[in-house]
């Protein structure tokens, strides 16, 4: 059986979480890891038999490696999606694609030219709860006409660099850049975006109220703390129907109500393990299939730029204090 040889950039949390996913894949192989801190690379290379480089380009000239995983602070990920693909790697990085929409750009048009693969780390997508509602509109059971979503982060401590604009394109490039591509997602093309900003406690803007107004006309409101706790739920969407509802609370529970009199169904995932109710183990053996099966990938280059096009139309909002058109 042909293996996938895997390079991973980053020893950290989400770089952890996919080498133990992989790991488990007969079809990939964990060849090599990149990591700034000297200790958690020599740990990693230990766990999963991997050699260790200190500098990405050198991993990037291992002719082993056939894919990359990008699981580095946010500002690498353009710089090294580009280099890995101008080198003939397969490329899946974490969100964001990059902190601005110049260099997202960039990794678009470097995917498209090289045609290498390209798959973002949108994981949202694969999550029960929300996979359920995404087939209770494709499929015509649920018509949502106004959708509700709160994202908050209970802090901006961990990891360090988060609270470090420079580090991160800003609070919405982070987790909530998840819940707006799932409004699109979910709802359909984005045609403008008001967005009102205030910096509270941390300095940058850290408090947002957010108004997406679709092709087809239906409403989206997103408000979004970085500084709330991590009270639950501290992710939930509400998406309203032709008295209709449906509710959800994190990864851990959707509550459907199809009608007036009609009995509310409930699904709880509050026991389905971690990697698979996140959709970490889906996205890594789409991404493997992509590879070995040679088809498009789960979630492409374009979905990654039109999701940093969401962040930028907010961003320009908040600081004209004007609707923005899109596509920008």
């Amino acid at each position: 059986m042909r293996k996938v040889g895997i390079g991973v950039l980053g020893a950290g949390y989400a770089g952890n979480v996919h080498a133990e996913i992989l790991s488990r894949d007969q079809r990939a192989k964990i060849v090599a890891v990149c990591e700034s801190d000297p200790e958690a690379a020599r740990l990693f290379g230990f766990r999963y038999g991997a050699k260790v480089y200190s500098a990405y380009h050198d991993l990037l000239s291992d002719p082993e490696v056939e894919a990359v995983y990008i699981t580095t602070p946010n500002y690498l990920h353009s710089e090294q999606a580009i280099a890995a693909m101008n080198e003939g790697k397969n490329v899946f990085s974490e969100k964001p694609m990059a902190i601005n929409l110049e260099e997202a750009r960039k990794v678009l048009e470097t995917a498209r030219r090289s045609g290498m693969k390209y798959q973002i780390g949108l994981s949202r997508r694969f999550w029960p709860v929300y996979k359920f509602v995404k087939e209770l509109i494709d499929f015509g059971k649920l018509t949502p006409h106004l959708a509700d979503i709160k994202m908050s982060r209970g802090e901006l401590k961990r990891p360090s660099w988060v609270s470090d604009q420079k580090s991160s394109g800003g609070f919405l490039f982070e987790s909530v850049l998840h819940v707006l591509d799932l409004a699109r997602w979910l709802m359909g093309e984005i045609e403008t975006i008001s967005c009102s900003a205030t910096s509270s406690v941390y300095k940058q803007l850290d408090d947002f109220a957010i108004v997406m107004k679709t092709e087809r006309g239906k409403i989206v409101t997103v408000t979004s703390s970085a500084h709330a706790s991590w009270i639950f739920p501290f992710e939930r969407v509400e998406i309203y129907g032709d008295h209709s509802c449906i509710i959800t609370e994190e990864a851990t529970r959707v509550s459907y109500s199809d009608g007036l009199e009609s009995e509310v169904v409930v699904h709880d995932f509050s026991q389905v393990p971690k990697n698979r109710s996140w959709g970490f183990e889906e996205e890594d053996k789409l991404f493997i299939d992509s590879i070995l099966l040679e088809r498009k990938a789960a979630v492409d280059e374009f979905e990654a730029y039109k999701s940093i096009e969401l962040v930028e139309a907010c961003y320009r909002s908040a600081r004209t204090g004007q609707e923005i058109e899109l596509p920008l």
